[in-house]
């Protein structure tokens, strides 16, 4: 007993609060660090407008409708104490403060994320050990894409939490067949397909279980039965029943969804040819991806092969990137867990390895997987590499008191690697944005109705958070409106966003046109995407002198002086063209970026390089 409460003291005395702190920096962030942050919170908050059909269907609904929650307890938390007096008041404070939106949508990801550590603790100390129990949920604590996952809006924090909750009922089948763990695995599974489709993995790990409880229940408990039938009816009945109730609209307007998860399967393949994996396999393997009648049947097969081949091959090797993922070290007992599981093949071994089978093999038929969406995995793997790691050290050391100090020196060691980029990500999060350093220095700057072009980041807003004046909204708003009328199937914000904005113009305030830079993503989003209703392109440097352009504000992931690629010289000519202009006949003026930033794959979400050229007209000096 004494042991079992000095466990309980370490794990949620030391390990949880360390797991928060290392996580909060990412929540109280003044600015969408992540790709999909602005989008997602965008389509939650459209269901306060009435509308709760989500009309987006690459991912269920239940991540939004939970987003979407947290939101509606912002506004009863500040109509409360006096912050807003009406729905009107919340929206314009969405426009003019967008910190307390962000950290209530982030915070889901953040409670779901340290939710999951608690349940590996408790899987490891209920179905193994207490020693794996610590070392599992020590590591998942400072995994980087765990951290990263839990400080975002996103879902798959809140997917890999139902996932594991899964798994936590589908050991309890094994070891006490109630009928209660059949139904609670089940309602875990519905919450858990609700989030996120890739859930459907987990249903290997409790089919097994239901089957091999089955086959077993003589040995394990006589007094115990529960038929393979009545299993599958107490299990999946209610996660039928919970998907539904948690996504209706998946249903309702399936002609929607079914359209857009087809799209989606298909747009997976464009990420066999992204910039960041385009090596020499991936290059070959995309390039020769053609399946015309022409090509043989065998050469068609090879093709196929090659492009799993290629996609089998990055889940595996993204698990060892030093400072995004897992981390070489925990990646490397992992997969030691692995083969040692595969070696040893108990019963939790194989509905383990079922779900692995899932997303390290299944998955790569379907899409390329960016890290990300193997993170349910993650816990799976870690708590396997605990368990290679604990036995390691019992047949190794044969003293308890020698073992566990090979232990700790052990963790130690493997928490390095992970421990330096936890203080170099937190560093990056305490600084000033980059963004926010150029807004600062613009309004104080340049004179207010000056005009700008500006680097744009979806459809109402642009890389840095300028106040837009009326003149230009309005103008926007026009052509907004004649585009959108041409959108079969519109569901967007955009025009409601830019009539409030025009209601409550902020000062100092600008007068702004946004120009894109070309994204393969973009370009193939279905209709209702409001990303459809941008005018893509680029003029020259001289039609926008002669427009009246005063600044151009640019943003780039990488830094450096040159913002013309070469690679962009053909598949991109009038944007390449306009970069080498804008370095060579315009006036750098003032320049926002930090030498150590964080890795190329986050840059373009936490301080960016932010350039301000001036063109001419434009005037330097207090407002």
């Amino acid at each position: 007993m004494k042991i079992f409460t000095k466990l309980n003291f370490t794990f949620y005395f030391a390990i949880v609060p360390l797991a928060i702190l290392v996580r909060l920096p990412g929540l109280f962030y003044p600015l969408e660090f992540s790709g999909d942050a602005l989008r997602y919170l965008a389509q939650a908050m459209k269901f306060g407008a009435g509308d709760i059909n989500p009309h987006y269907f690459t991912h269920p609904a239940l991540s939004y409708y939970i987003t979407f929650l947290t939101e509606a307890v912002l506004f009863i938390f500040s109509f409360l104490f006096g912050f807003v007096h009406s729905l009107d008041d919340f929206s314009i404070l969405f426009f003019n403060n967008l910190v307390p939106f962000l950290v209530a949508g982030r915070m889901p990801s953040l409670l779901f994320g340290i939710g999951t550590i608690i349940l590996v603790f408790l899987i490891g100390k209920r179905f193994w050990c207490n020693k794996i129990a610590i070392c599992a949920a020590l590591m998942l604590a400072v995994t980087p894409l765990h951290i990263i996952e839990s400080q975002t809006i996103r879902i798959r924090s809140i997917a890999t939490f139902f996932g594991i909750l899964c798994i936590f009922f589908v050991f309890n089948i094994l070891k006490n067949c109630r009928k209660r763990d059949y139904v609670l695995a089940g309602v875990s599974l519905g919450l858990g397909l609700a989030t996120e489709y890739t859930m459907i993995f987990f249903v290997m790990p409790l089919l097994m279980a239901i089957v091999i409880r089955r086959r077993n229940h003589k040995a394990i408990n006589q007094a115990i039965h529960i038929s393979t039938k009545k299993g599958l009816l107490l299990s999946f009945i209610p996660a039928l029943f919970i998907f539904v109730t948690c996504t209706p609209y998946t249903f309702i307007d399936y002609h929607a969804s079914l359209k857009e998860i087809i799209f989606n399967v298909n747009v997976g393949s464009m990420f066999d040819s992204m910039p960041s994996l385009n090596t020499d396999l991936t290059h070959d393997v995309f390039e020769n991806q053609n399946t015309d009648t022409t090509n043989t049947y065998g050469g068609v097969i090879v093709a196929t092969l090659k492009r799993y081949a290629m996609r089998f091959y990055y889940q595996i090797i993204n698990l060892f990137c030093a400072d995004f993922t897992m981390g070489i070290p925990f990646a490397v007992l992992s997969v030691a867990g692995v083969l040692f599981a595969i070696y040893k093949r108990d019963i939790k071994d194989k509905l383990l390895l079922s779900l692995l089978a899932g997303f390290f093999v299944v998955q790569p038929l379907l899409v390329f997987s960016l890290p990300r969406m193997i993170i349910m995995a993650y816990p799976v793997l870690l708590l396997l590499a605990s368990r290679f790691l604990i036995y390691l050290l019992e047949n190794l050391f044969f003293k308890e008191k020698v073992r566990q100090w090979i232990f700790l020196l052990i963790i130690l060691v493997l928490l390095l690697p992970n421990t330096l980029w936890l203080i170099k990500h937190n560093k990056q999060l305490l600084r000033k944005d980059t963004r926010l350093m150029a807004k600062d220095w613009i309004e104080k700057n340049i004179p207010r109705g000056s005009h700008i072009l500006l680097q744009g980041k979806g459809s109402t807003h642009g890389v840095i958070p300028l106040n837009e004046s009326k003149v230009s909204l309005y103008r926007r708003f026009l052509r907004y409106k004649a585009k959108i009328n041409t959108i079969q199937d519109y569901h967007g914000n955009a025009l409601k966003t830019l009539e409030i904005k025009m209601k409550n113009i902020r000062e100092p305030s600008y007068n702004i046109e946004y120009f894109y830079c070309p994204d393969r993503f973009l370009r193939n989003y279905p209709g209702q995407h409001s990303i459809e209703i941008i005018r893509l392109g680029v003029l020259t440097i001289s039609e926008y002198k002669k427009i009246g352009f005063d600044y151009v504000v640019v943003s780039r992931e990488k830094t450096g002086d040159n913002y013309s690629l070469e690679e962009d010289r053909v598949k991109y000519p009038a944007f390449y063209n306009f970069f080498r202009s804008l370095e060579n006949e315009c006036r750098l003026v003032k320049t926002f970026q930090y030498e150590d930033s964080l890795i190329e794959f986050r840059k373009n979400s936490i301080h960016p390089e932010v350039k301000i050229y001036r063109l001419h007209g434009g005037k330097i000096g207090n407002n």
